[in-house]
């Protein structure tokens, strides 16, 4: 994906016309042009790198009137339940604040006893496609990062299910100013993140952007639901 591509950022038909998907479909579509085809052999190259800079949290917001992408990407995050977006061009959107990720496919488990129900009761069992993203440019260990979880749970254990599923969605994070752990595991990732905004440095006026948006869109900018 080219620095400057941005993508189909709004809500369209496409998201409005969701009616659910099959995991096998959006499997086969994440995994159809692999980073590496071998992780970590060699030969193969680096995973590609995106930096996130003023200039395109801010692209489109001049002249007035203007399509200003983050709006309409923090707009469609909220108002979307696609689990596949293309756009008019096939080539998908780019993720502004998170865009450095990977996809992995698995099986949502609970074994242990909770006082949760739904997908957090003891026993439930689901497929899941998830997405481990960074904010911002910073994917190293040892530096400031705010690691991320997403995911979409289908309501059945069938890779292969012919109907259609509506999916579940969760959205979890790290600290959103960053936070320093070695390894993922070490992650505390929540779905009401603390903000500790000195951490982001040099990225803070693209974190005051974050809140603006976010408090536009959203009455709890930190907070997701489960």
């Amino acid at each position: 994906m080219e620095p400057g591509f941005f993508g189909t950022e709004q809500f369209t038909e496409e998201d409005r016309a969701y009616r659910g998907s099959r995991f096998s479909e959006v499997r086969d579509a994440i995994f159809a042009n692999p980073y590496q085809k071998v992780w970590g052999g060699a030969g193969e190259p680096p995973l590609p790198i995106y930096d996130v800079t003023l200039p395109s949290a801010v692209r489109g917001i001049l002249p007035p009137g203007s399509p200003y992408f983050f709006r309409q990407a923090v707009a469609r995050a909220v108002d979307s339940h696609a689990d596949l977006r293309w756009g008019t061009d096939r080539k998908g959107f780019r993720r502004i604040i998170h865009p450095n990720g990977i996809c992995l496919t698995g099986l949502w488990e609970i074994s242990a006893q909770t006082p949760y129900s739904g997908y957090f009761r003891k026993d439930c069992r689901a497929l899941v496609v998830g997405r481990y993203s960074t904010c911002c440019t910073e994917t190293r260990r040892g530096y400031e990062r705010s690691l991320s979880l997403v995911g979409k749970l289908f309501p059945t254990t069938d890779p292969n299910h012919s109907e259609p599923l509506s999916t579940a969605n969760f959205f979890t994070q790290q600290d959103i100013g960053g936070d320093r752990t070695d390894y993922i595991n070490d992650a505390e990732l929540r779905n009401a993140p603390n903000t500790t905004s000195w951490r982001r440095g040099f990225g803070v006026p693209v974190l005051l952007i974050e809140a603006t948006l976010f408090m536009k869109i959203d009455r709890q900018p930190t907070q997701r639901q489960l």
